[in-house]
Parts: structure tokens; sequence; C-alpha cells
């Protein structure tokens, strides 16, 4: 059960995201919207710029989602955007993922997600917060990604500190690792994301990023 995480580092490229080319100059995407009173979501839109067939999102109002297939069975990456009261700046990373456990990220900055990525790959998987260049927290859970060997005093410790760590970078809500976790669980509604794209719950179907 260790040694589960069949993804390999990845660089600034492997999170560009290549527009179709019928669309121009802008395009209007789909965004998660997270609340803080719950882990339901709702879908909302966002237009962002288009520089080279490459979707321009950072310095906007919303994070980059990404879903990384990490057992080693197809590698698929799926990406989408998140806006609500979430991080402000930074970026963390998970295969706490519900409830397929995949690899994780969300962030505000292209450098910090690769960082908090390949802090969880070193790691056999687990929850990492990075902001500048900088690992903040870290929990460790290399046994098939979700669970430490550490004794329950050190995962408590170091799950206060992620904790504490995402709600420095901004992030607003009454269970931060909870809403996070969740953005994977595909029967949750409204739109949630896994390594195939990101789903409508209720209409039970798989919708593009961009509209």
């Amino acid at each position: 059960f260790y040694n589960s995480i069949k993804v390999k580092p990845i660089t600034k490229e492997d999170l560009l995201i290549k527009v179709p080319k019928l669309y121009n100059n802008k395009v209007t995407c789909r965004t998660i919207k997270v609340f803080e009173n719950t882990t339901f979501t709702e879908e909302g839109e966002i237009t962002l710029n288009i520089a080279n067939n490459i979707l321009e999102w950072e310095n906007k109002d919303c994070c980059l989602i990404a879903v990384f297939e990490r057992y080693g069975k197809n590698n698929n990456v799926a990406f989408g955007l998140v806006e609500g009261g979430i991080i402000k700046e930074g970026a963390i990373a998970t295969t706490w993922a519900h409830d397929h456990h995949n690899l994780m990220v969300m962030g505000r900055t292209v450098e910090d997600m690769v960082l908090a990525v390949n802090q969880v790959i070193s790691s056999g998987g687990g929850y990492v917060v990075v902001n500048k260049g900088s690992v903040l927290a870290e929990l460790s859970l290399p046994i098939g990604g979700i669970v430490s060997d550490e004794p329950i005093e050190v995962v408590g410790k170091n799950l206060e500190k992620v904790r504490q760590g995402m709600k420095d970078l901004g992030y607003t809500h009454m269970n931060e690792i909870m809403s996070f976790s969740t953005l994977s669980l595909p029967v949750s509604p409204a739109l949630k994301i896994t390594d195939k794209g990101l789903i409508d719950v209720k209409a039970q179907k798989f919708v593009s990023l961009f509209k």
C-alpha cells in the first residue's frame, strides 16, 4: 500500500490549459462556486482572456483546480476553475480527495501548484499547503495516499497546521479540509471535478470547462 502515487513530478507546462481554436480572444468558463457553510457547490461563470490558445487565469478572481489520475491507469488530467471563499494566494494539494482519492491541487499561481503537487508525490500522498515557493504545512499519508503511519498525536498536530495554513491563505469555511476534499466528490451537488472532467451532478453528465 506504500508507493501508490503513480504520477511523475510535474512542470508548469503540465498546468497549461489549451483553449479550442473556435474561441478567439476571450472565453466564458464554468466555475465551481464554494460556500462557507456547506460542501455543496453551484455552477458559476467567468470570462477570461486567451493568449496563444492558452487560458489566462492567473491574477483573476478564481483558482485553477486540477485532478491527476494517480493509479497509473490512464494518466488522465482534468482542469477546472474555483471561486468563492477559497484561498487568495498559494496552493493546496491532496490525495485525500473523496471518493476516488486521485491527486487534486488548487492554487493561485502555477509555480506554487507545481510545488504542492510534487511535494505530495514525494511524500507518497497527503495534504500540502504552499505559498510563495515554500511548504507551509504538510500531513503525509503514505499508506494508499489516505492513511498515516505516524502516531495520532503527530497526525493531529500536522493536520491542525494544514488547516491553519489553509486559513492563512484565505480559505473561509466551517471545515476547510472537508470543503476542499469534496470538490472532487461527484455525488455531491452541484458542480464537481474528477480526473475525467467537470461533472454536473444533478444532470449526471460531464460538462466542458468552456461555455
